[in-house]
């Protein structure tokens, strides 16, 4: 899926299975890839595990040998106020995660994507562990607010018990990664178009399309894609971008989502 960073080239031509222990619960996990780019320039070259919002949606819009695809971000946050917060760990999500891994709520539901746009209600899904821990398991729990980093979100649903997301990490708070981007940044940073293409922070997934393999998925891009790289760094405000980067989740290799 080739496109340009600025001056360098991005090839996301690296097209992993996602681990070599699939993630429970997945719905035909051997389906479900995790997307690399592969970068040149005039220093040289390397891979990366991540990218940009901007980019993320240009795939989205113009990829094909996919059904879908998706991505996502993993972050600490702070629940509650004052002396009585506590740290959680969450993962920022599009609204297209769920429905892609085929994971089904153990209560209420997933994010629709009107709940992933900037000024739509805050809401979360709680990580069964955490509903246990938290609420008692409280069947009652929908509707329930909590307050995370400066805003109450409304519980929506709890995820399905044994559900570690694709990085086998326990998550504690699923939330919707466009509203919710001022949780990594600071501030919101997603506003602004302008703004898309300034720091490495998601990493996309993507569902191979029936009869697809990870081979031809892994094909250039169209030009939509390609002309990504024509607002790069733009905009973004430098201290948010020096956080998102120190918040960039770690990736160990040999946890490439579904055993090769």
């Amino acid at each position: 899926l080739a496109l340009g960073i600025g001056a360098n080239a991005t090839v996301f031509d690296v097209v992993d299975r996602l681990l070599f222990r699939p993630p429970p619960l997945v719905h035909h996990p051997d389906r479900v890839v995790r997307l690399y780019g592969t970068f040149t320039g005039p220093g040289g070259g390397g891979v990366n595990e991540v990218t940009t919002y901007g980019v993320y949606r240009n795939l989205s819009e113009g990829t094909h040998g996919f059904s879908s695809l998706a991505a996502f971000h993993e972050t600490d946050v702070s629940v509650g106020r004052g002396v009585k917060a506590e740290k959680a760990h969450a993962a920022l999500v599009s609204s297209s995660y769920f429905p892609l891994l085929g994971i089904a709520p153990a209560v209420g539901r997933a994010f629709a994507a009107e709940d992933d746009r900037l000024g739509a209600d805050p809401t979360v899904v709680l990580g069964y562990g955490y509903w246990q821990r938290r609420f008692g398991g409280d069947p009652h729990v929908l509707g329930r607010r909590l307050w995370i980093g400066h805003e109450a979100y409304a519980v929506i649903g709890v995820a399905p018990k044994g559900f570690t997301g694709v990085d086998l990490d326990r998550v504690d708070l699923w939330l919707p990664l466009v509203r919710a981007n001022a949780l990594v940044f600071g501030e919101d940073v997603l506003g602004d178009p302008r703004q898309w293409y300034g720091s490495d922070w998601l990493e996309p997934i993507g569902r191979l399309a029936e009869g697809q393999s990870a081979g031809a998925a892994a094909a250039p891009a169209p030009p939509a894609v390609a002309r990504a790289g024509a607002h790069a760094g733009e905009a973004v405000p430098p201290h948010a971008r020096e956080r998102a980067r120190g918040v960039a989740p770690g990736f160990d290799r040999e946890q490439v989502i579904a055993g090769h």
